[in-house]
C-alpha cells in the first residue's frame, strides 16, 4: 500500500542526487558541504559508502511508527546481469569465496 495512495498505484521520485566523490584508496565517499549559512569554506566530510533505506508508517492523527531498516554496502555490491536467465542463485556466493563484485 502507497501514501495516500486510493487505488493502489505506487508514485516514486527517482530524480535524487546527491553530489560527492569517491575515494577509491580509501573506499569512502568525500562529502563537502559548508557548517554553517554563513561559511565560506567548505568543510570534508568521509563517510562509508553505505546505502540506508528506512521504512516508516505515516499516521495522520497518530505518531509515525518505525518498521524496519535496511543498510546497503555498495562497496562490495554483486555485479549486475543484462538477462535474468543468465542470474542464479550460484552467483551469491561469499566474497571470500571469489564473488564478482561491483565496484564504484
Amino acid at each position: 500500500v502507497h501514501y495516500r495512495s486510493l487505488n493502489g498505484d505506487g508514485n516514486f521520485n527517482w530524480r535524487f542526487v546527491f553530489p560527492f566523490e569517491y575515494l577509491p584508496a580509501e573506499e569512502v565517499m568525500l562529502i563537502k558541504k559548508r557548517e554553517h549559512f554563513f561559511s565560506l569554506d567548505k568543510h570534508e566530510e568521509k563517510h562509508p559508502v553505505v546505502f540506508t533505506i528506512q521504512i516508516w508508517d505515516n499516521d495522520i492523527f497518530h505518531p509515525d511508527d518505525f518498521l524496519g531498516v535496511l543498510d546497503l554496502d555498495l562497496h562490495c555490491m554483486p555485479k549486475a546481469s543484462k538477462f535474468a536467465k543468465f542470474t542464479t542463485l550460484d552467483d551469491l556466493i561469499d566474497n571470500e569465496k571469489g564473488l564478482p563484485v561491483q565496484t564504484i
